[in-house]
Formats: structure tokens, C-alpha cells, sequence
């Protein structure tokens, strides 16, 4: 257990909860109990950002968490400190995204033109198809942010836009798109 109380070791701070854990009112127990599990060897911090969860200021917190003050607390070596909750998630996640979506949408690519090579055996029809692929995904990421992240046109829409586009769409728009393109391409050969 890390904590704020003063004292060196872990052992220490589960005997002064021990000794005083009586003369706390019940509500009290109960808020520890929120907090720190039976065995007093785990605990949970709540954080509230006053943000919601995907804000710059939320994720700056927890890349600070995560970079600094975990780094330079002076906790024991035994002491296990683990940064979690949507935020983290979605720092994750987009990560995750990121470092696969490249290589992802080119070997997607690379399978429809082969696919489109040996269909109509023709160098160039596939290769047109790749390039009306990458335009058409282009275009659809752009007025994707342009409208939904930066707000151009969303009271139309009748939206508010906040700044940034849920992890999941790139890769379903990605999905979607190749999809429809590639089979509708080869009903305009």
C-alpha cells in the first residue's frame, strides 16, 4: 500500500488503519470499504477531471499520472501502480488504432488488387480501383472531422461537435468503405 500518511512501509500504514478502524463511524468504514479491499492491500483513487473523458485536459492528466507521478513517487519496489478508466482506455486504444490502421488499409488494398488482377485480368482497372478507394476514404475521413470534430455545418445536423472523433469510426468508416467500393467496382468494369 502507497499512501500519504508518513510512514516507510506498507506494514506500517495497515497497522494505523488497523488500530483506528474502530473508532470510525460506519459511513466512514463504508467509504473506506469504497476505496480499499478487505485484505487493506489494494487500493482505488478516483479522479474527477470535471472534463469528459476523451478532453485534452483528461488525457493530459493521465499521460501526467502515468509519465510523472508515478514514475516519481517514492513507493516500495512491491508496490504495484496501474492507471486505468476510460481516458486510459482510450489513450489505448487509440494508440492500438493508430499503429495498425496504416499497415491494415494496405494490405487490404493489396488483396483487392490482386483479387481485381486475376477478376479482370488487367494491370491498370485494379490499380484505378486502389486509387478511387484511397480518394473516396480520403474524402470521407475529411468531411468526417470537417463537420463532426471542428463543427463546419454541424447545426445543420442539428449536433454539437466536440473536438475529436470516436476510436471505433475511422476503422468501421475503413471497413465500410472498401467494402462497398470494391464491390461496386466491379460492376462499373
Amino acid at each position: 500500500m502507497f499512501t500519504a500518511l508518513g510512514t516507510k512501509n506498507s506494514e506500517q500504514t495497515s497497522n494505523i488503519l488497523n488500530e483506528h478502524y474502530n473508532q470510525l463511524s460506519q459511513s466512514e468504514k463504508l467509504m473506506i470499504h469504497r476505496y480499499l479491499n478487505s485484505k487493506k492491500d489494494t487500493m482505488v483513487l478516483d479522479i474527477d477531471t470535471g472534463s469528459y473523458s476523451a478532453s485534452d485536459k483528461s488525457s493530459q492528466l493521465v499521460r501526467r499520472i502515468q509519465n510523472t507521478y508515478v514514475n516519481e513517487a517514492h513507493k516500495p519496489s512491491d508496490i504495484g501502480v496501474y492507471v486505468g478508466g476510460p481516458t486510459s482506455e482510450g489513450i489505448d486504444t487509440n494508440r492500438v488504432i493508430s499503429q495498425g490502421l496504416i499497415p491494415v488499409i494496405v494490405m487490404m488494398l493489396f488483396i483487392g488488387y490482386i483479387i481485381l488482377l486475376f477478376t479482370f485480368k488487367s494491370v491498370f482497372l485494379p490499380l484505378k480501383a486502389i486509387i478511387m478507394n484511397l480518394l473516396s476514404i480520403g474524402a470521407s475521413y475529411g468531411i468526417l472531422v470537417y463537420v463532426f470534430a471542428l463543427g463546419h455545418g454541424a447545426s445543420f445536423f442539428h449536433i454539437d461537435a466536440n473536438g475529436y472523433i470516436q476510436n471505433f469510426v475511422p476503422v468501421l468508416l475503413v471497413a465500410l468503405l472498401f467494402g462497398l467500393s470494391t464491390d461496386l467496382m466491379k460492376y462499373c468494369f
